[in-house]
This record gives structure tokens, C-alpha cells and sequence, in this order.
């Protein structure tokens, strides 16, 4: 018949794997429509998709599938989507979204967990890893420091794409965010559902002068099922669907959400003995500043830092004048350090970490419990701290 009979299995076998709709709908059309195709039954095989499109009446590439199995029909169809369909700015968009869904290995999130599970502490329930090159949003539970994989889903990013550096020029910017809890407010359709609000920008974002704000996680419009890959303000969009299915996770605050430039690709072709090595040298250089607090040696505290560091903000010579003086007054320091996380800082050319955990302080001064966050760099020297402050 046509060559394209192929493509029309994958393509629907990609969407019955991943629609994440209930049981009674999409799917088991899906499926019967994978059947009569194989069966080369076109004109049942339309009927099906007509059943779908009257499920899902949003879901624009149904539409798209039905009309190349009339084409097929006449025996000329020669690729996907015909121009006249609709408006070739939204058929390309729709292709675009087709290869973006068609192109994720249903195996890819095992690189993630690999890539991440000795970074997460136990206070940490889930973490959520947003593959801004394919369209991708992975959800994992975390289960004893390990990353145990929940489910996918296809998102839409920033209609100029990622790397956001300004206010207004609709990228999505690539980091370590944390929710911040649910929109409490009535918000326009076009956010869909819902809308759950990351802590953009960060204290990365805020050294860099990065500017904007009100970067969320949403929903689309009542009257789409999905949009187009990119084609946000620079937040992460996700069909209604979905994002309901993850609203338990979205509505809990201080969840980690890893916006990345790093494809799936790029982490599995990652060496995995230079990593772990890494990962170990930071570990003890992480641990060596924390034993040079506690033996109240100024210099060796000192080194950990590099001359351009900050705490909260503060410029680095008058930090470190108030920080030589406390310890000149300090007698005994007991420091505890609990609840350890370590992100791969995303976007960046240097290599950067992301480190926070929960510090209890006590000395003949004062005594506290606090969450902290610090932000490390490798150098020449060595890692080195550039930032460190409370995390709220």
C-alpha cells in the first residue's frame, strides 16, 4: 500500500504508551486502531480514530492521523500531515510535537537514575527532571537514596527556546528550582488546572543578575489536549491530564525540579568511572570544610572558598572580617550536618554543584538549626565555594 504504514504503528503505539489517560479511553482505541492497521483495515481503522477524536476532541494530532489514513486510502500519501490540512505554521508545530513524543527511548529514564540517586537524601520524597531538548518531564520517587522512576510526560517549553538570562524573552531557564506550592489564585484558561510556581530566580540566577519571574509548572487550555513544543512565556506546560496525575507531587513545597540541557543522550554517554571519581573528590572536599568549621581553623576554612564568594550576598571581604572575628571569639563548635543533597548544576560550561542540607550550630556564641544552601565550583584549585546562605 504506502510506506508510511510503518511509521503509523509507531506513531500510535507511542501514544497508547504514553497518553497516561484512563483506562476506558484513548488507550484502548489506540490500540484497536494499532490492530486494524496491521491488518491494512484502513476504513476500520478511521472508524477508531473518529471514536478517539470524539474522546479527546482537543487532541489535534488524532486529527492529523486521520488524515493520512484517508490518504492512505487513496493510495497518495507521501509524507505526514498534508498542508492543506491546516495552517502550515500549526502542521509543523504538530510534526514537530510528533517527532518530539516519537523520539523518547521508553528505557531513558534508567540514565537519570543512575545519574542522580547518590545526590538525594531521604527528606527528599520525589525529584523531577525536565528535559528541556525533548520535551520531556520524568518524575522519580525516591526510595532509601535511590531514584525509582514514576512515570514521563510530554511538556512544552519556552517559545525561544531555554537558557533564560531576562525578563520578557520567553525562554525557560535551565537550573535547580524547588516548587513553591500551588497558584492560590483564579488564573486565566491558558494556564490550565493548575499552576505551581518554582522558585525562579534563584540564588544562581540572582549572582548572574538574571532577571523575571513567575516561572511555573501549568496546565493548557480547556480547549487543547497539548501545545505545540515551544510555544510558553518560559514556563513548563504540561495537558491537563497529566499534570493532574502529578498533582501530588506539584502541590508539595521544596520538591527539587532539575530544568536541563543535558538530553538523555548526553547523560548516557557520560563516563561513569570519571563520575563516580568526581563524586568522590567533592564528597571529601564537602567533608573537609565541614571538619575545618568544626576544629575552629580559620585558614583551612577559609580555602574552601574562593575570593569572589559571597554569603547571602554579602561582598566577600566584609564576610570574611565578621566571619575571622567569630572565630577569634569562639571557643568549642559542635556541628552536625543531616539531610545532604548535591545537584549537578545544569547550563553551565563550568562544573557547578548545587548543595543543600540542614546545619544544627552550637558554640560558647550561639546556637541555631537552619536550612542551608551553597553553590561550588571546580577551579584549578580545586572545588571551591562561590556561594553559601540560608535556604528559604
Amino acid at each position: 500500500m504506502i510506506n508510511s504504514k510503518k511509521y503509523l504503528c509507531l506513531c500510535l503505539l507511542f501514544l497508547f504508551i504514553h497518553l497516561h489517560a484512563d483506562e476506558s479511553n484513548p488507550e484502548i482505541l489506540l490500540k484497536e486502531i494499532i490492530e486494524k492497521i496491521s491488518e491494512a483495515n484502513i476504513d476500520e481503522a478511521i472508524e477508531h480514530v473518529d471514536e478517539l477524536i470524539k474522546a479527546e476532541p482537543s487532541f489535534k494530532i488524532a486529527y492529523i492521523i486521520k488524515g493520512d489514513l484517508l490518504m492512505a486510502k487513496q493510495s497518495n500519501l507521501k509524507y505526514f500531515g498534508s498542508e492543506n490540512f491546516i495552517n502550515s505554521n500549526e502542521i509543523n508545530d504538530l510534526k514537530l510535537e510528533l517527532n518530539k513524543r516519537l523520539q523518547v527511548d521508553p528505557s531513558a529514564h534508567e540514565v537519570i537514575e543512575q545519574t542522580y540517586s547518590y545526590l538525594i537524601n531521604d527528606d527528599t520524597p520525589y525529584l523531577i527532571y525536565v528535559d528541556v531538548k525533548n520535551s520531556r518531564l520524568f518524575l522519580f520517587k525516591n526510595n532509601l537514596n535511590s531514584l525509582a522512576f514514576h512515570s514521563d510526560y510530554y511538556i512544552s517549553i519556552g517559545k525561544n527556546g531555554f537558557g533564560k538570562l531576562t525578563e520578557g524573552d520567553k525562554k525557560t531557564p535551565l537550573g535547580v528550582y524547588f516548587l513553591k506550592g500551588e497558584i492560590d489564585q483564579n488564573l486565566p484558561d491558558k494556564y490550565g488546572d493548575a499552576a505551581f510556581e518554582l522558585n525562579y530566580p534563584n540564588s544562581y540566577d540572582q549572582l548572574n543578575k538574571h532577571t523575571g519571574y513567575g516561572i511555573w509548572i501549568h496546565g493548557v487550555p480547556s480547549d487543547t489536549f497539548s501545545r505545540a513544543p515551544y510555544s510558553s512565556d518560559g514556563c513548563i506546560a504540561l495537558a491537563n491530564k497529566d499534570l493532574n496525575n502529578i498533582r501530588f507531587v506539584l502541590e508539595k513545597k521544596k520538591i527539587p525540579v532539575i530544568i536541563s540541557d543535558q538530553s538523555l543522550n548526553d547523560l548516557a554517554d557520560k563516563n561513569y568511572a570519571e563520575f563516580e571519581n568526581e563524586k568522590k573528590i567533592f564528597t571529601e572536599k564537602f567533608n573537609s570544610w565541614s571538619q575545618s568549621w568544626r576544629s575552629i581553623n580559620f585558614q583551612e576554612y577559609l580555602n574552601h572558598y574562593s575570593n569572589d564568594s559571597t554569603y547571602d550576598f554579602k561582598k566577600y571581604k566584609q564576610w570574611v572580617k565578621h566571619k575571622k572575628n567569630v572565630f577569634e571569639n569562639t571557643n568549642f563548635i559542635n556541628l552536625s550536618i543531616s539531610n545532604l543533597s548535591i545537584f549537578d548544576y545544569p547550563g553551565q560550561q563550568e562544573k557547578i554543584y548545587f548543595v543543600k542540607f540542614e546545619q544544627t550550630y552550637e558554640s560558647n556564641l550561639v546556637k541555631s538549626t537552619m536550612l542551608k544552601q551553597q553553590l561550588w565550583k571546580q577551579t584549578e584549585d580545586g572545588w571551591k565555594i562561590f556561594f553559601e546562605g540560608r535556604f528559604h
